[in-house]
């Protein structure tokens, strides 16, 4: 039992490592082809028809040179992905990331239901590198609003 549980791990840590290795270099779409291509060199397509053999090693080609260069632009950080409009803030962010600490809240569209529904005045802070958002902070929760015409529209609630 002890051999066996140990051969699990070790096959486990195996592909578990070389999944990690395919996913940095981008490598998923050449081991599909790879795989695709080992079937049908066995079942004898590549023997019969030498067209299909061609545009699978156009397909192999161009799945390695995309490969290549999305690695190189991971390598070089210019993947970034497009970022949604709406900014999710953590409600445990640090107080670094905040500036701007007002007494008066700002106005907003739904600023008589907020203050009727928790005790206390909010705390709101404007969010760091991310103009025209800003935080309220409750005593049970944080609020995450942007501003949209001179009047702050709420995206989103996070509870304490």
């Amino acid at each position: 039992m002890i051999i066996w549980g140990f051969i699990r791990k070790f096959f486990k840590a195996l592909f578990s490592g070389i999944y990690a290795v395919v996913s940095f270099l981008n490598l998923q779409l050449t081991v599909l082809l790879a795989a695709v291509g080992l079937i049908l060199f066995l079942t004898g397509v590549f023997d019969k028809s030498g067209a299909v053999l061609v545009i699978f090693y156009a397909c192999l080609i161009f799945s390695v040179v995309l490969a290549i260069i999305l690695t190189v632009r991971k390598l070089l950080g210019l993947d970034n992905k497009r970022k949604k409009k709406r900014n999710l803030i953590a409600a445990d962010e640090p107080q670094s990331a905040r500036v701007n600490v007002t007494e008066t809240p700002p106005v907003t569209e739904d600023s008589t239901e907020s203050a009727e529904t928790t005790e206390g005045k909010p705390v709101y802070y404007a969010v760091k590198g991310r103009e025209g958002y800003y935080m309220a902070e409750y005593n049970d929760r944080y609020e995450l609003y942007i501003n949209s015409g001179g009047k702050l529209v709420k995206i989103r609630e996070d509870r304490k």
